[in-house]
């Protein structure tokens, strides 16, 4: 996202390419490298710019950081391919780690979907046992229900076998 360009000798354009993890600004300078000692108290040391390589030429940063040239890309791939798989490694140990803590947020899913189908499973298992759970106000429901039956005198008084 080009942002201003400027008429000025001292940048030609600023590009903001920052995120919401660093704040990262592109400053074009004149070409020419006569112009930029003309540049009135242009220190290069005091903005701390970084070099920028182009990788199409094969000239990258090696583990040392310093520049080397390689051949092809496979040779590349072949050079940081167990870096990368180490560096996976510890990533994904560092969440399992971070999700052992309860910090994760699928950890915390989980265990709300697990109580919730505890609860559930409870719940059928005492609707089936026909033992519903005394706090709920089904349950209070059924009791004043009972109650007022038995005040009326029209409670049910079974003396079969197989309910006693």
């Amino acid at each position: 996202m080009k942002t201003h360009e400027y008429a000025t000798s001292y940048t030609t354009d600023i590009e903001d390419i920052s995120d919401e993890f660093s704040v990262d600004l592109i400053v074009k300078m004149p070409k020419i490298g006569s112009q930029r000692k003309k540049v009135h108290g242009f220190v290069t040391k005091q903005f701390k710019f970084r070099s920028m390589i182009p990788t199409t030429n094969m000239n990258l940063f090696n583990f040392a950081s310093t520049v080397e040239k390689y051949k092809d890309p496979l040779e590349i791939i072949q050079k940081f391919y167990n870096f990368m798989l180490d560096q996976i490694a510890k990533e994904i140990n560092d969440l399992h780690t971070l999700g052992a803590g309860g910090d994760d947020v699928d950890n915390m899913n989980k265990k709300r979907r697990r109580m919730s189908e505890r609860k559930k499973k409870k719940w059928y298992t005492e609707t089936l046992n026909h033992q519903l759970d005394e706090k709920s106000g089904r349950m209070e429901e059924f009791k004043s229900e009972d109650d007022r039956l038995v005040e009326i005198g029209q409670g049910l008084e079974c003396n079969a076998r197989e309910f006693i």
